[in-house]
């Protein structure tokens, strides 16, 4: 439908808005804010289907958007994809994929419980000092 068509559109736009160098920090909170609420609109499988991307851009879009879904129903919390996807997204590249991938995770006990040898390796071992630290503070939330 036309209208799914723009949903993603938008997206893919406030993704790239995101993950832009010149984007200022207070500038992608709004914009992750953006993405939030966009995501309450979109299927958790077309949500996937961003995180397939080979965009990081993309990719930081899908983890927060799964995170909303994690919150919305507890059934994802167990979605095979979704695991998947968050495990991959713990391996990235990336440390703006891995930092909001964490994030996500950090919104489901169930799933720090499930990635707790993950997150506590990054908290020791990240290259990144803003990775590490978010994957500590995700645990203690849990501890």
């Amino acid at each position: 439908s036309e209208r799914c068509t723009s949903v993603k559109e938008q997206f893919r736009h406030l993704c790239e808005n995101f993950y832009s160098q010149q984007t200022h920090v207070n500038v992608r909170k709004k914009t992750a804010e953006q993405i939030s609420e966009l995501a309450k609109e979109m299927e958790l499988i077309d949500i996937l289907d961003f995180w397939k991307s080979s965009l990081p851009s993309e990719k930081v879009g899908a983890a927060i958007a799964i995170g909303i879904h994690l919150t919305i129903s507890d059934k994802n919390q167990s979605d095979k994809m979704v695991i998947n996807a968050l495990r991959e997204g713990l391996s990235d590249s990336h440390s703006r994929v891995k930092y909001r991938v964490i994030e996500a995770i950090g919104k489901s006990e169930k799933l720090i419980n499930h990635f707790r040898a993950e997150l506590t390796d990054i908290s020791i071992q990240d290259n990144n000092s803003w990775v590490r630290d978010k994957a500590r503070k995700t645990l203690i939330l849990q501890g």
